[in-house]
């Protein structure tokens, strides 16, 4: 998988979404790092949002599905960033309906 992934930065043929996890924090966010490098030039602050999982609550989730859905500003794509979600998802799954979770899935 690591191969893969240093493959699609080499290359600059990227997903549409990256899910980085794993025992060592040191390499998801090394990963994390070179993916935004990869992805947006450096200053630019109007394509790049980051969000903790103190930022994200049942109340704005639907504000980073509007974010990930604005088209970029002067720049090929758009980078969001979620950070630290585990215990926040699970917050909010027991909080909604199975049908209001598969829309944060999308």
């Amino acid at each position: 998988m690591a191969n893969a992934f240093e493959d699609d930065i080499k290359s600059g043929d990227f997903h549409r979404c990256y899910l980085l996890a794993g025992d060592e924090p040191y390499l998801v966010k090394y990963r994390k790092n070179s993916l935004i490098k990869a992805l947006v030039k450096e200053g630019d602050e109007m394509n790049l949002t980051v969000f903790d999982e103190k930022d994200i609550d049942a109340s704005n989730i639907s504000k980073v599905k509007d974010i990930a859905e604005t088209m970029p500003f002067f720049a090929e794509k758009r980078v969001v960033v979620l950070i630290s979600l585990k215990q926040r998802l699970l917050f909010l799954q027991k909080k909604k309906s199975i049908k209001e979770t598969d829309s944060i899935r999308q």
